[in-house]
């Protein structure tokens, strides 16, 4: 799974669901056609329970590892917002100035 599917807040929304419980009930079409979708990939089983699904524990590993990266992607780029400052820095710069313009801490 790419990270950008979770860009759509109704899959995020059913990916944060499926991780978030043991079974979750599809009701919706489009949910269900993605379930089924899923299912072919074997990130996701059919219950018992007509529209029931529960994640896999390799669904489970994708679906996080795609929810970590989408996280990452969305962290705003420090370097660009540097550049986007014009700073004009010595060649030689203590860590602490470095820490602090790059994460807002001059302890990191």
């Amino acid at each position: 799974m790419d990270y950008k599917e979770l860009a759509d807040p109704a899959t995020r929304t059913l990916v944060e669901a499926l991780l978030g419980s043991e079974t979750i009930t599809a009701r919706k079409r489009w949910a269900l056609l993605q379930l089924s979708v899923w299912q072919e990939a074997g990130w996701v089983e059919p219950q018992a329970t007509a529209g029931s699904y529960r994640v896999t524990h390799r669904g489970r590993l994708v679906f996080q590892h795609a929810l970590l990266e989408l996280k990452l992607h969305q962290q705003p780029d420090t370097e660009q917002s540097l550049q986007q400052m014009a700073l004009e820095l010595p060649s030689r710069v203590h860590r602490q100035v470095l820490g602090a313009l790059l994460r807002g801490d001059r302890h990191y």
